[in-house]
């Protein structure tokens, strides 16, 4: 089942975003994908978030943090995103 998910990295030594990026755009990694902040990015995946952070992990060097957390709700959510990442949760997918 297809979820989406949000991932957040906090870098310790220095930003690998373009490394991160090319991770998330591979071929069979996202379905789709939203990046936002240089540190964020929003996935729809069907991969759980325990994949994705084994993935993801050996490439954001040590001491960095990172969260990966399904996003379980749309409906209960609110804040204050550029249209463009509401327009990216309201597409439609099949």
């Amino acid at each position: 089942m297809k979820k989406y998910l949000h991932i957040g990295i906090v870098w310790a030594n220095g930003p690998k975003t373009e490394v991160i990026q090319k991770l998330i755009v591979a071929p069979n990694a996202a379905e789709d994908w939203m990046s936002y902040g240089g540190n964020c990015w929003l996935v729809y995946s069907r991969f759980n978030q325990n994949q994705w952070a084994d993935y993801l992990t050996p490439h954001i060097g040590p001491n960095s943090s990172m969260i990966v957390v399904e996003i379980t709700n749309l409906s209960q959510s609110s804040g204050f995103l550029p249209p463009n990442l509401w327009e990216w949760f309201n597409r439609a997918r099949y």
